[in-house]
């Protein structure tokens, strides 16, 4: 029984700090502020510090003994709220491109332990492009043996923005699509992707027929621009629908479809 009790006196006195989680989230939008929390258990250890790092560098530590206890280090991207930071959390009040890199929460315990734990995450940042997606290219109508050589451009964004053609909701073949030399602008990416075929007196187009341009930005955002044909029924040709003489564009966003503003052909 002596055994057994000095047994668990051991395995308590043993008990000390713990990391639990933490909490740093993997994407956010340019200009967004963000909560960074780092959860833990001193079990039987007194706190010592709690710093933060971002890419080995450190902008922000709290020293519970010390007055003030928190204090905050200036690094491009890092931009501490000192009111709202504390011990198991840091509040950064805004975010811009320079935020995006990897940070790491380093708990230390007091003596005797002098234990360390730490743990990492990594945090991006994405920026929405300014504009909506234009389609360039595209003529009043088109007959069979006519060639489509249409361009869809997507504004500059972090990251790119993935291009894909769509004729009546179908994704068009590869061997119909044109890769494009991509804009840059600061630290941004613009996309664009052709799209060239010829109308064939074979081909089985619908009444009315789409054809649509989707960029996507992150899973949570996507854009596209669509343009509307009418088979002439007097004739072969495709002709664009017309709504009060301007285009109608469409705009996806978190998949729900809105009819967003007109703009006239080109």
């Amino acid at each position: 029984m002596i055994w057994v009790w000095l047994t668990v006196l051991f395995a308590e006195d043993s008990l000390g700090l713990r990391l639990l989680d933490l909490d740093v989230p993997s994407v956010v939008e340019d200009g967004d502020p963000v909560w960074l929390n780092c959860s833990f258990d001193l079990e039987n250890d007194d706190l010592y510090s709690v710093k933060w790092y971002k890419n080995s560098v450190e902008f922000y530590r709290y020293l519970p003994k010390e007055e003030p206890k928190a204090h905050k280090y200036e690094l491009p991207g890092v931009y501490v709220d000192l009111e709202r930071s504390g011990e198991s959390h840091v509040s950064l009040f805004r975010t811009d491109l320079d935020s995006e890199g990897t940070y790491r929460c380093e708990v230390s315990a007091e003596a005797p332990s002098f234990q360390t734990e730490r743990a990492e995450r990594e945090l991006r940042i994405y920026e929405l492009p300014k504009e909506d997606p234009v389609m360039k290219g595209i003529r009043d109508s088109y007959s069979p043996g006519d060639v489509v050589d249409v361009t869809c451009v997507a504004a500059p964004s972090k990251p790119a923005a993935i291009l894909k053609w769509y004729i009546n909701g179908k994704e068009t073949p590869k061997y119909y699509e044109k890769p494009l030399q991509p804009l840059t602008k600061d630290k941004l990416l613009g996309s664009k992707l052709g799209l060239r075929f010829t109308v064939k007196p074979t081909q089985q187009w619908n009444n009315p027929t789409h054809i649509r341009c989707t960029a996507v930005i992150v899973q949570e955002y996507s854009q596209s621009v669509e343009e509307l044909f009418v088979r002439d029924t007097k004739s072969s040709e495709l002709r664009a629908a017309v709504f009060e003489e301007k285009m109608i564009k469409i705009l996806y966003f978190d998949g729900q479809a809105t009819k967003g503003q007109l703009s006239n052909f080109d």
